[in-house]
């Protein structure tokens, strides 16, 4: 297995779906020691070391990740477990195995700029004692930096290229519906309504298991009111919930073109629709990411899209509500999810 140098100083470090302000860990002498052996085991070279370990800021709250520098001058990310102490919600012990996996099918099957998956173990029978993720470094600044500084001409070409790429994606299809994990074992759910109910409920019952403050019984109901619309949905394609985001785009700076997609930690088989990009597109933009994904005709979008999208923003508000319930963090992104999660539900019933 070989590696080539990174060139720019932007590296990959995967931004967490949830709270913002999650701490960045420390790396003890131990972690040092299990990362350099990792490496050996890995690349299968006495010589070759760590010259430099950056930790990076907690990924989805649980996640622990550094941006390794190796003494061949290639820069590479590794993505491990969290402890066994950690509570977790429902199917986020499969995230570093299923984006594992999505990210090898994406490099398989695609042109879609992600990073390469270099090794990966869901056991903790290797150097580092617990699952890892080591993928190869991306370039790029994230949008959500450069977007204020972008003019109007270069912000819709950008939406146009994720557009493409998001339709690229979610030409991947599979034959059942549900999580990668259960999807990709042949065990998915036959149908998007039964794949997304169990989805929803799974979410509920997190916030059950600690006493969560959210509205139950309203969420329950208008989600199942509008059930049927979940049947439009007849063939499974890969979707990055988080994938598209402006935290999740890297853009290269001087030609302001997209040059990474990250954010792979969450991905189910079902609706293209539920990933957050679709939702955002209604945020005073979004013409230029129609035209990159319906390949520059717009009028492909389906009336009963807008309320599944609304139904999938109910989902992702809950689950980040949970999520600061089982890892409280500093910051308003509670607030936030909340306010989303109650102002869809408001338009679900209107």
């Amino acid at each position: 297995m070989s590696l080539s140098p990174s060139t720019s100083s932007s590296s990959y470090a995967y931004s967490s779906p949830y709270p913002s302000t999650a701490p960045t860990p420390t790396v003890s002498s131990s972690e040092l020691t299990n990362i350099q052996k990792l490496i050996r085991h890995v690349f299968r070279s006495a010589r070759l070391t760590c010259t430099h370990v950056l930790p990076l800021p907690l990924q989805q709250g649980i996640h622990k990740s550094y941006h390794l520098t190796l003494s061949n001058g290639a820069s590479i990310i590794l993505k491990r477990a969290p402890s066994s102490s950690t509570r977790l919600l429902r199917g986020e012990s499969r995230h570093l195995d299923s984006e594992s996996q999505v990210l090898n099918l994406l490099t398989t099957n695609t042109q879609v700029p992600v990073p390469a998956r270099l090794a990966a173990s869901h056991t903790r029978d290797n150097p580092l004692g617990s699952p890892y993720l080591l993928v190869s470094s991306l370039t790029g600044t994230p949008l959500s930096q450069l977007a204020p500084s972008l003019s109007h001409a270069e912000r819709v070409r950008i939406d146009q290229s994720l557009g493409a790429y998001i339709r690229a994606t979610s030409a991947l299809t599979a034959a059942t519906f549900g999580p990668t994990h259960l999807v990709l074992a042949g065990s998915g759910s036959p149908s998007w309504r039964a794949a997304f109910l169990a989805l929803l409920e799974a979410a509920l019952r997190d916030a059950e298991d600690m006493l969560v403050s959210v509205p139950y019984s309203v969420i329950r109901h208008w989600i199942h009111a509008h059930a049927a619309l979940l049947d439009e949905v007849t063939t499974s394609r890969l979707v990055g919930i988080d994938v598209g985001r402006e935290a999740e785009v890297l853009v290269d700076e001087a030609s302001r073109i997209v040059v990474g997609l990250r954010g792979w930690g969450r991905c189910v088989w079902g609706d293209v629709m539920m990933a957050g990009v679709f939702a955002e597109q209604g945020q005073g933009r979004g013409e230029g990411f129609w035209e990159g994904y319906f390949g520059g005709d717009a009028s492909g979008r389906a009336h009963g899209d807008a309320r599944r999208i609304l139904m999938y923003t109910v989902y992702r508000s809950l689950v980040e509500v949970v999520a600061a319930a089982y890892r409280p963090q500093q910051g308003g992104e509670e607030l936030e999810a909340r306010r989303t999660l109650n102002w869809a539900l408001n338009q679900l019933a209107s």
